[in-house]
């Protein structure tokens, strides 16, 4: 009888094993993956309806008579005599905001669990501040920058009219990145010849021909090349734009976001007027603290769990409560993704800015969720039954005649 129950309790090795995987994937997931990622691409609609739809015209109509005005109508003194400066600002950052997100497209804000401690622990949150805005603004000039770039090469060097016709830069962006994997010229070629293709096939054969498309393709090989040149053997978009930006400045080509972007961000936090600042972002970093323990706590639930189950697999009892996980586990999950889904669904039929707002918040803490959802159908069909047959041995061991 003592076999039996020895033999049923090994049945519940390859279920701890399996807890184990699923809440070491649970806990990593919660600590290092985003719970929160803003696509602000996904933004612009709302900026565009909360700024009125304010966008750069794309010819002036006169251009020597106050194109200024052509762009901010309130600008103009001789048409708007009664407009205040306030106004006038409001209506240049409108339309400045509707612009820039445009360029905004597939650049994300992701928040983790791992960000929220360094932030709210680093000894300066204000230079971690600083490094997360020098990623941000970095992203969006990046595509802005190799968007102009794009225009340039096909409408300048090219002579290519273009018209009307925008050339959308996302897809031809994130081809163009693939050149920073590439080892040999034959990969960069292929890279190349795989962007060109696209290119052509969004403008059309009318506008660029099979030849025009290779020569095209030749050009972008030469900013590959002096980008290389210049990093001295690595290629990277980052490179690229900020040496674009930078070619013709007195202080010499950068090839980094943070030599680019350092001064305005960083340097513009360590001055004595930046205090306040600082002081303000201390406060909230203090505040922030107290969020980073409860997030820390919902992952080490998990953690525990899978030291207790992985201590289990070697000790003769090897069954582990887990009622804390099967409490607590979900709470993140609900909280990051769930909430957020139901609000964006109810909401997008009454407010439709907020919720087109809700739905470019994505979270990842489905993953905690999925693992959660395994742990709960384990439990039940699997683990519980072995637990309910090692109880009924116990039982029939305890009742029988047999020595201990």
């Amino acid at each position: 009888m003592a076999k039996s129950v020895e033999h049923y309790q090994n049945m519940l090795i390859p279920v701890n094993i399996l807890i184990v995987l699923l809440c070491l994937v649970a806990a990593a997931s919660l600590i290092f993956m985003p719970l929160l990622s803003i696509d602000l691409g996904a933004l612009s609609g709302v900026v565009e309806e909360a700024t009125g739809s304010a966008t750069y015209p794309e010819e002036p109509s006169e251009p020597d008579e106050g194109g200024t005005a052509a762009v901010f109508p309130l600008a103009d003194e001789e048409e708007n005599p009664d407009a205040s400066e306030e106004e006038v600002l409001d209506e240049v950052m409108n339309v400045v905001l509707a612009e820039a997100f445009r360029y905004l497209d597939g650049v994300e804000i992701s928040l983790s669990t791992f960000d929220i401690c360094r932030f709210s622990f680093a000894e300066d949150p204000s230079e971690v501040l600083a490094e997360g805005a020098i990623d941000i603004v970095g992203q969006a000039a990046g595509r802005l920058t190799v968007g102009m770039l794009l225009t340039s090469i096909v409408q300048e060097e090219h002579n290519v009219d273009l018209g009307e016709t925008e050339i959308d830069t996302k897809v031809l962006f994130d081809t163009l990145s693939e050149l920073e994997d590439v080892s040999t010229t034959a990969e960069r070629d292929l890279v190349i010849a795989t962007f060109t293709a696209s290119l052509q096939e969004q403008l059309g054969t009318s506008l660029i021909s099979d030849g025009m498309r290779d020569s095209i393709g030749q050009s972008i090989a030469e900013l590959y090349d002096s980008t290389v040149q210049e990093t001295k053997g690595d290629f990277s978009i980052e490179a690229l734009v900020c040496i674009s930006i930078t070619k013709d400045s007195e202080g010499g080509t950068v090839t980094s976001y943070e030599e680019l972007f350092g001064d305005l961000f960083g340097e513009g936090l360590k001055g004595e007027e930046a205090a306040p600042l600082r002081e303000a972002v201390q406060m909230v970093a203090n505040i922030v603290k107290y969020v980073a323990y409860v997030l820390i706590a919902y992952a080490a639930v998990w953690f525990i769990l899978a030291v207790f189950a992985f201590v289990h697999i070697f000790t003769y009892n090897k069954k582990c409560t887990m009622w804390y996980v099967k409490s607590f586990g979900l709470t993140p999950c609900l909280v990051f993704g769930v909430v957020p889904l139901i609000l964006r669904l109810f909401l997008q039929e009454m407010f439709g800015a907020i919720g087109t707002a809700l739905g470019a918040i994505h979270s990842w803490t489905w993953i905690s969720g999925g693992c959660y959802v395994l742990l709960w159908l384990i439990s039940v069909f699997w683990a519980h039954p072995i637990k309910r047959k090692i109880k009924h041995a116990d039982d029939d061991f305890f009742l029988s005649d047999e020595p201990y």
